[in-house]
């Protein structure tokens, strides 16, 4: 352990006690390793005017000679999240502290740091939670902030504080602040008064409005109520009644001249022949000029085309020929099941579906009409199969045939040729039939 050793100098000579120390301490035991030595200057009546060493004191250096302040203002743009504040003898360290009053308040829409005497910028935060947006540092309010090694943190309350509202008297206006707590059982009908209270209103009931007359005014109040049929074509009138307003006649506008502007109204009237013009600004009816077009723009496998004028066909591009959508005069090819043509091969295929086939499968429920017979005259399949290789034959009362050495079912009916059209067959029971049809005397 080192030797502590005391010594008395005048208060008049303090090169003569530094001398004398530094002989002391030589001394003792030939180190002076680890030693550590605060000395306070004395002033020539033999009192400290500073310390040696500065040491911080929240933050902000102090050496004797002088206050510590730890407060400051910023005036750094509402905008701006960094904001700047002077403190002379500021350091950055943990425990530091700072007041700071805003000239400007925050509207910044980031998270907003303070650079306190350069020493850098550093975020601001409230229990733990960035600073962000406006109404949180507000004008010409103070806030103080304490740094705690990676952040100041803002102390005490954010909340702007409000007193209550002054009630208005008959002599002098109120002032805004907080409403006044209402007590229990303000409920429902009752109200804050300008002066303070919460209250039911009086006079709050209205009567009907009281119409005009040709010789008095009439008082404002309710509406009267409209019956049915006062629909949206009727107003109210100033004596009280639902009517349709007259005098609503209209006059054609006026139309604009190179000195005057137009006025509105009703369109021209145009003529038959007119019927191709439009209305210009000077009131008159007109082909417009200056309307050119230019060519349609033909669509790609990989780009929609655009709007436009036709392109003109060339001479032999006669009625046989159509525009495709790549911008061609062509023949357009017949359309087969798997390919468009005149139409598309859907349509193909249903419009081959459309009449009976010969030694064709069939489903329930599909219909065909039979080439020749009337149009009214449909065949449906009510028994999955093959068709014969002849199409039914129907007769003008729309039975088939009496066809000999042919399966029927029970049910079928047809008509035997030569046989009045009012006799009608109609199998009993499934099987072929003969080979004569049965004649009827």
């Amino acid at each position: 352990m080192g030797t502590t050793t005391y010594v008395r100098f005048p208060s008049t000579s303090w090169s003569l006690f530094e001398d004398l120390l530094k002989t002391r301490l030589s001394g003792i035991n030939g180190a002076i390793a680890e030693l550590q030595l605060a000395v306070v200057k004395p002033n020539a009546a033999g009192k400290a005017d500073s310390l040696a060493t500065k040491r911080e004191i929240d933050g902000v250096e102090f050496d004797g000679s002088g206050s510590v302040s730890h407060y400051g203002v910023c005036n750094t743009s509402g905008s701006t999240a960094t904001k700047v504040v002077a403190c002379t003898g500021f350091k950055l360290v943990t425990g530091a502290e700072i007041t700071v009053r805003f000239d400007v308040a925050n509207t910044a829409e980031t998270a907003i740091s303070l650079n306190v005497n350069n020493t850098g910028a550093v975020s601001v935060k409230y229990h733990g939670i960035p600073i962000i947006g406006g109404d949180t540092l507000l004008e010409d309010y103070t806030y103080t902030f304490k740094y705690n090694g990676s952040w100041f943190e803002l102390v005490g309350s954010l909340a702007k504080e409000y007193e209550v509202f002054s009630s208005a008297t008959a002599e002098s206006a109120g002032e805004s602040g907080l409403v006044p707590a209402p007590a229990a059982g303000n409920v429902g009908g009752t109200y804050l008064a300008s002066n303070g209270i919460w209250s039911v209103p009086v006079n709050t009931t209205y009567s009907e409005f009281i119409p005009a007359s040709d010789s008095s005014a009439g008082t404002s109040g309710l509406v009267p109520a409209p019956l049915v049929g006062d629909g949206s074509t009727k107003f109210l009138n100033a004596n009280g009644s639902w009517s349709i307003p007259i005098g609503t006649t209209y006059i054609e506008f006026t139309g604009a001249s190179n000195s005057a502007d137009g006025e509105s109204g009703l369109v021209p009237t145009p003529l038959s022949e007119d019927r191709n013009k439009f209305l210009k600004a000077d009131g008159t009816w007109s082909i417009p000029t200056d309307t050119t077009y230019i060519p349609f723009v033909a669509a790609t496998s990989s780009a929609d085309g655009e709007s436009g004028l036709v392109p003109a066909p060339a001479a032999g591009d006669d009625a046989t020929k159509f525009l495709n959508s790549v911008g061609s005069w062509v023949v357009p090819s017949v359309a087969t099941h798997s390919s468009n043509g005149y139409m598309s091969s859907q349509d193909k295929i249903d419009l081959d579906n459309l009449y009976h086939k010969p030694n064709t499968t069939y489903s329930v429920g599909e219909q065909v009409h039979v080439p020749g017979q009337p149009n009214y005259l449909v065949l449906e399949c009510i028994q999955a199969g093959t068709t014969g290789s002849v199409a039914p034959d129907f007769d003008e009362s729309g039975y088939e045939e009496y066809q000999p050495n042919t399966n029927y079912f029970v049910g079928d009916q047809v008509r035997v040729a030569g046989q009045p059209s009012y006799l009608v067959l109609e199998c009993m029971t499934a099987g072929t039939s003969g080979s004569t049809a049965p004649n009827f005397d």
